[in-house]
């Protein structure tokens, strides 16, 4: 049976693809947290280990939302740019399949957009023979 871990375990997108895919597939989860299989900080990743070579790790966490990003920008930047490509290089180097799956800008927001109205110019027809 082949094996999964997901790096963001408790997230919306890790607990709807736990639960769906739990029979077919023997599933690790992480938090920070939870105690799922593996507690892991993200910003803390150095002496992660794991002693199970996994053959897909899906990265579904990171620090997304933008105010906490521009708000604490050194540690989102030290998370998502430096913490999680060394995990993925540790894992691509045993021979996993790595997948980042980012969601924090696919869902339609719930605000209307307001259509422009095209700004009729009165002199237009002037300029024209």
């Amino acid at each position: 049976m082949e094996k999964i871990l997901i790096i963001g375990g408790d997230s919306r997108l890790g607990k709807i693809f736990y639960n769906n895919y739990k029979k077919k597939y023997k599933i690790y989860r992480t938090s920070r947290k939870k105690k799922f299989n593996y507690f892991l900080d993200l910003k803390k990743v150095k002496n992660f280990q794991n002693k199970i070579k996994f053959d897909y790790v899906l990265f579904i966490a990171g620090i997304v939302d933008y105010q906490e990003c521009e708000k604490n920008f050194y540690e989102a930047k030290k998370v998502n740019c430096i913490n999680i490509p060394f995990l993925a290089k540790k894992f691509l180097k045993q021979g996993s399949h790595v997948i980042f799956i980012s969601t924090n800008t696919v869902f339609k927001s719930k605000k209307k957009k307001k259509k422009k109205k095209k700004k009729k110019n009165k002199n237009y027809k002037k300029k024209k023979y």
